[in-house]
């Protein structure tokens, strides 16, 4: 019989492949993402990260916002708020504080011709300028996790309630953003539950609890100028405030109460989890999820931390796939959760950062980086056991990619850059000595066809593990293998 080519699951180059196909045979994409190109799809090592600021406190960070007008960042950590100029100098800003190792919800409002950053977390509600030392309002006199500006009006809730709380400045004697007058409040109408976050996007109040979510417009006309958009309720709630997300000011993504990531958009709601739905609903303690939004380098992905189960995933919004992040532990050898646990960029600066969920450093974030922060990145992809159509035993002539590999700093710098490759057959979990496989003639500007085994021997199924352990950039465009069928 002769011997057929056959793809185990991406495109070859000017061929686009839809993203079922790719998810057929796909198991793993660890520290991988898809691209998009005149090439078709094709596997990209992600970015790396490089610390720039050492906060000084050995714990989680709990905000990055870039303050635009005063041309510095604002980051909290330990309660405690700090600006960050672009030389990375520091400023302690911390008069009152907030509370420690809890997300941060951030808004800005102008008042008096200066612009103002509010900040809560589940305790006080406290404002800075970027030059003064924060205060906290001290008429707000219970915990608010949650603060946003819709039309110029601050919004709060009320921690274990199902009470928010407005600000209209100039109506009621004495009130400022910095003065509130709490018998302006509203009880949400369909949350038996207390209010875990509020949103705002496309000019809507979005109000979440655990098992509801209310949507709220203005009406300028009303005594109280908001109303509930009856016609718009969502019979479903969500699991972690801090899994909510706007995506391009326009979306938002979430963890619904029964475990499923969702997209919200004009009122419609889809399912984007499915991929990943059977990992994520195994995962015992889901309600600590926390995420971010993050546009880097063309892409636009949601970030998805598990604390507990010590695992991120991450979800291409424009290409609709799902990959996981990971943290190589060298020592043990063995995957932690992505470092990132909240995301700013700077558009003056054009730099992106993320801080560290353990130990409160910053990083810059780029592909430009070929390791986190001198740390291997371990990236792997795992195919699922592939018959080629057919469970008959089939003998293997050859498995090949196109590969392409960017300079860089490899592990062994007077050595050319490797992958490496195991497999398991028939079902097994238990994988071949893993073969590394030398990449020197592939370059930065052309993808080569490199010979990833040959003869590789009988079986009915088989699935490959393909490892990218170098401080290089690597892009697969294909995979490819040639086989017999119906062999003795």
């Amino acid at each position: 019989m002769s011997y057929e080519t056959k793809e185990l699951f991406i495109a070859k180059p000017n061929k686009n492949v839809d993203t079922a196909t790719i998810q057929e045979g796909l198991v793993v994409l660890q520290d991988f993402y898809m691209q998009k190109s005149e090439d078709g799809l094709s596997f990209k090592k992600r970015f790396g990260l490089s610390e720039v600021v050492n906060t000084g406190h050995n714990v989680q960070g709990d905000g990055l916002y870039w303050f635009d007008s005063i041309d510095a960042f604002i980051y909290v950590i330990n309660g405690r708020i700090y600006k960050m100029a672009q030389n990375y100098a520091l400023t302690d800003l911390t008069g009152d504080l907030l509370v420690t190792e809890q997300l941060v919800s951030f808004v800005e409002k102008s008042y008096g011709g200066i612009n103002y950053l509010f900040m809560a977390n589940g305790g006080n509600v406290v404002y800075t300028n970027g030059t003064a030392l924060t205060q906290k309002i001290a008429s707000i006199t219970f915990n608010v996790s949650s603060i946003v500006n819709f039309n110029s009006y601050l919004i709060i809730n009320r921690v274990g309630t199902n009470f928010w709380y407005y600000n209209l400045e100039g109506l009621s004697p004495g009130q400022t953003p910095f003065n509130w007058n709490l018998t302006q409040n509203i009880q949400a109408e369909s949350n038996p539950d207390a209010i875990d976050a509020l949103t705002v996007v496309n000019n809507r109040l979005y109000i979440w609890g655990k098992r509801s979510l209310e949507t709220w417009y203005m009406d300028a006309s009303a005594l109280v100028p908001f109303a509930n958009l009856q016609t718009s309720q969502v019979k479903e709630g969500v699991l972690s405030p801090y899994s909510i997300q706007v995506i391009n000011k326009t979306q938002q993504v979430f963890l619904d109460e029964n475990r499923r990531v969702r997209l919200l958009s004009e009122g419609r709601i889809l399912e984007l989890s499915k991929e990943y739905g059977r990992d994520i609903q195994a995962i015992n303690n889901a309600i600590d999820s926390q995420a971010f939004y993050m546009s880097l380098e063309g892409k636009s992905f949601y970030v998805m931390n598990f604390p507990e189960a010590n695992k991120t995933y991450l979800y291409d919004i424009d290409l609709n796939i799902w990959s996981e992040l990971g943290y190589w532990e060298s020592g043990t050898s063995t995957y932690s959760r992505f470092r990132g646990i909240t995301y700013g960029y700077s558009p003056r600066w054009n730099k992106h950062f993320l801080m560290d969920y353990q130990n409160g450093k910053i990083y810059t974030i780029s592909s430009a980086y070929k390791d986190d922060n001198g740390n291997t990145i371990n990236a792997y992809i795992e195919t699922g056991s592939r018959t080629h159509g057919s469970n008959v035993w089939k003998r293997s002539k050859n498995l090949r990619a196109y590969i392409k590999t960017g300079v860089g700093k490899y592990n062994n710098p007077t050595s050319s850059p490797y992958i490496r490759l195991t497999h398991a057959d028939n079902g097994s979990n238990t994988f071949s000595s893993v073969v590394n496989i030398d990449l020197g003639n592939t370059t930065s500007t052309t993808d080569d066809e490199v010979i990833l085994m040959r003869q590789g021997g009988r079986y009915r199924s088989r699935k490959y593990r393909i490892y990218a352990p170098d401080s290089t950039d690597i892009v697969i465009f294909g995979l490819f293998e040639e086989i017999e069928y119906g062999h003795v």
